[in-house]
């Protein structure tokens, strides 16, 4: 989705908050998601579904004890509360002196799995797609005279995990 580094801004800010108010050790997992769902049938959109989904799960550890909580309020309102809540969580949970987080050895590769493409087409030409699939479908063979549905799906997913 490219949120030009505002998402790791928010989790890194995140995390940074958890350690200022008493957490030993803390992560933030960001997900941002957003899919469209497009269903044709006889040329006419059936059904046509968009979703946006977007939160932040904190986790801390301190004296042993972890709490987590999530929030889809990304603002600084947001982050405090859920730091506030991950720490008040943890304080209920009983203390391992085993509890860590995971080590970091090296960086992660930097994967160019995003098509901007898919962006730039527009819904109506993305319904032209499904339409066009159904009517290829049933050209293909006169023995086709009906196709129960024809589809069109996408989906951006941004994941952002961070820890010190």
């Amino acid at each position: 989705m490219n949120s030009d580094g505002k998402f790791l801004n928010i989790a890194e800010n995140a995390v940074q908050r958890a350690v200022q108010n008493g957490a030993a050790m803390a992560e933030a997992y960001l997900l941002s998601s957003k899919e469209l769902s497009i269903e044709v049938r006889d040329s006419e959109v059936e059904t046509m579904k968009l979703a946006e989904d977007r939160g932040l799960g904190v986790r801390v550890i301190s004296e042993g004890r972890v709490g987590f909580a999530f929030t889809t309020r990304l603002s600084n309102d947001g982050l405090d509360q859920v730091v506030q809540q991950a720490i008040a969580n943890g304080s209920n949970t009983e203390p391992d002196q085993y509890y860590t987080l995971p080590k970091v050895s090296g960086g992660y590769p930097e994967l160019n799995v995003y098509d901007p493409g898919i962006r730039g087409a527009t819904v109506e030409g993305k319904i032209k797609m499904a339409q066009e699939m159904e009517r290829a479908a049933k050209a293909y063979d006169p023995r086709v005279k009906i196709i129960e549905t024809s589809a069109y799906q996408d989906a951006e997913v941004e994941v952002v995990l961070s820890i010190p």
